[in-house]
């Protein structure tokens, strides 16, 4: 995909200036091909620069940014610009040598280069990269707290980079298509190891991975029919046995709620750890109700009528509460004083 086209510069070949276009690429194998077939075009061209006849005139073509030293009938030192183009101009006829450097690639040395009179002189060098990239796709788990080892070698963080997802390991160093043991690992979540050939070079080596979580189940005892929540969601009743499971937690802390009629609610806090399948918590509730025994003498005859009311009690159905026989109470404790039998 085509992303841009810079203007490389003009060069005058007798009396017509020619405009050289350098066309930029986001792949790198086809930028670096198409960048080889433009300077192998410029080469050419600049081959038919006019030179004065008592100077000579050297082109490097090489990578962006990198620095050329020149030594020789005179010693002279420029960096390559963004086209990776290095010049040096008027120079004295005869041997030269040079050397083209550049961080994170080979140097490359070129001895006895003869400078003519009176026409240019013109050199390709292609550096080698000292190192490669690895990059790890693991989408939402890229984090920082991903440690990474090459053949049980840890990589420093210093040469780790986390964007967009991926992992970037840059200045890797192995040794072409051998196969690599890599071993990513991450805070709460299983160590994965992947064995795969690395290519050394400018390529990036890209894998896809996604660590599997570490979870555990966490098993409620108590009364049945109890109400759970975690963490605000309800996560439903305890059994006839008593029991709830609520598996594939994640390790933390939980805020544990449990509700049942008649007794107090329930609220703790529930720490699942990666060390352990399950964790066991029982939940012992406290009682709201209390019983409370009364005696009254009754005939087997006789027919009690109570003309008034305890004022918690309710009977739409008559305008007086009747008891017959024996007869018992149930009265929530904190109601206790203020219900009276005559």
């Amino acid at each position: 995909m085509l992303v841009n086209s810079r203007l490389f510069g003009l060069r005058r070949v007798g009396g017509l200036y020619i405009v050289l276009i350098l066309i930029c690429h986001y792949d790198k194998g086809l930028a670096q091909s198409r960048q080889k077939s433009v300077i192998d075009a410029v080469t050419a061209l600049v081959s038919e620069k006019i030179v004065p006849a008592s100077e000579g005139f050297l082109d490097i073509y090489t990578s962006p940014n990198a620095k050329v030293k020149l030594v020789g009938k005179e010693s002279r030192e420029t960096y390559a610009d963004r086209t990776g183009k290095a010049t040096f101009e008027k120079l004295r006829v005869g041997k030269y040598s040079f050397r083209v450097e550049l961080d994170d690639y080979q140097s490359e040395e070129k001895s006895n280069v003869q400078i003519q009179p009176g026409r240019p002189t013109s050199f390709k060098v292609d550096l080698k990269p000292l190192y490669s990239t690895l990059v790890l796709g693991m989408g939402s788990q890229a984090a920082n707290d991903v440690e990474i080892s090459i053949n049980d070698n840890p990589i420093s963080s210093a040469n780790v980079e986390v964007r967009d997802g991926k992992i970037f390991v840059k200045k890797l160093t192995v040794a072409d298509n051998v196969v690599s043991r890599i071993k990513i690992r991450k805070l709460n979540h299983e160590d994965l190891m992947v064995e795969r050939p690395l290519k050394n070079g400018e390529c990036d080596n890209f894998i896809s991975i996604e660590l599997k979580p570490l979870t555990s189940n966490l098993i409620l005892t108590g009364a049945p029919g109890t109400r759970i929540y975690l963490n605000g969601e309800d996560k439903g009743v305890l059994t006839n046995k008593g029991e709830l499971i609520i598996s594939s937690l994640l390790p933390g802390e939980y805020r544990l709620q449990a509700q049942l009629i008649g007794f107090t609610d329930h609220e703790s806090i529930v720490t699942i750890t990666p060390d352990s399948n399950e964790t066991k918590r029982e939940i012992n509730l406290e009682s709201l109700v209390e019983t409370a025994e009364f005696t009254y003498s009754f005939s087997d005859e006789m027919e009690q009528i109570y003309p008034r009311r305890p004022n918690n009690w309710e009977n739409r159905s008559a305008e007086y509460l009747k008891m017959v026989g024996k007869g018992e109470a149930i009265v929530s404790r904190g109601n206790i004083g203020r219900n009276r039998f005559s």
